[in-house]
């Protein structure tokens, strides 16, 4: 499995903690899905400024989401997991709406998932 990362220098974040509860969770998502996909894959890391908003992006090359679960995967204690609680995803939206932002998810083609989460800068 790799990491690949990309990150702008003109980063401000004002939450650290609560941006790190989120990135955490994505990451290990992406971690599990690329597993359960034979484990070899790449996760990608980036983040930019545009504008007044910094943009966060956690990718995969793991098994995606069926395109029924993107409509719940954010409800609180859905989850296609064997072991999962179904919280994860439902609390990282919480944190990123608490910060004023937005998380959306999409389907690569060919294979994985990126999330976007975008947060307004600190200035």
């Amino acid at each position: 499995m790799r990491i690949q990362r990309e990150f702008a220098d003109d980063l401000l974040i004002s939450n650290q903690e609560a941006l790190h509860c989120i990135v955490s969770n994505l990451i290990r998502n992406a971690k599990e899905s690329i597993e359960e996909n034979g484990g070899r894959g790449t996760i990608g890391l980036c983040a930019r400024r545009i504008n007044h908003h910094v943009i966060f992006e956690v990718s995969d090359t793991g098994k995606g989401i069926d395109a029924e679960a993107v409509k719940s995967i954010f409800d609180p204690f859905y989850t296609t997991k064997e072991n999962g609680t179904g919280l994860g995803l439902s609390i990282v939206k919480k944190i990123v709406e608490s910060l004023d932002g937005e998380i959306t998810v999409r389907n690569n083609s060919g294979s994985g998932t990126t999330f976007t989460i975008s947060i307004p800068a600190f200035n």
